[in-house]
């Protein structure tokens, strides 16, 4: 028997005879029983107020399951952020040279503790900035021809 059948034969049957119910399902059913007419879940599923009567079945659960909520039509088109980005790459050349700055005061101090790869880090970064400027200045440029392709 399949179990869309089985909880048709228990559905059916349930005015005659409920099904024994265990503890554990028992504190599930009245949690769900006990939840208000204005209750909302995490998914915006609106439950109503479960009132049983007679014994507490499978049944009278799925009767009184969650309903979604109806889904509202976008109100208007979401577009991709797109800003320019050369501002960024020049942001992050700064950074690395102030930091290495910052670090080159305190030269000897890293040498002593064995640190004296962060200024090379800084000097990397800072370097590795040059090359994403140029590619951050080619998305730019494209960007811009982009925008006035699709203005009318």
């Amino acid at each position: 028997m399949s179990m869309a059948n089985e909880y048709e034969a228990v559905c059916d049957t349930r005015h005659t005879a409920p099904p024994p119910v265990d503890h554990d399902l028992e504190v599930m059913i009245d949690a769900v029983s006990q939840r208000s007419a204005h209750d909302q879940g995490d998914l915006g599923v609106q439950r109503p107020h479960a009132e049983v009567a007679g014994p507490r079945t499978l049944c009278a659960v799925a009767e009184n399951a969650p309903q979604p909520a109806p889904a509202r039509a976008p109100e208007r088109e979401i577009t991709p952020l797109d800003p320019p980005m050369v501002p960024f790459a020049i942001g992050g050349i700064v950074v690395w040279a102030v930091l290495g700055l910052v670090l080159l005061g305190f030269q000897p101090t890293l040498v002593e503790q064995g640190r004296d790869e962060w200024l090379w880090i800084c000097l990397a970064g800072f370097l590795w900035g040059f090359p994403g400027l140029a590619v951050m200045m080619t998305h730019d440029a494209n960007r811009r021809r982009r925008r006035v392709g699709t203005q009318p």
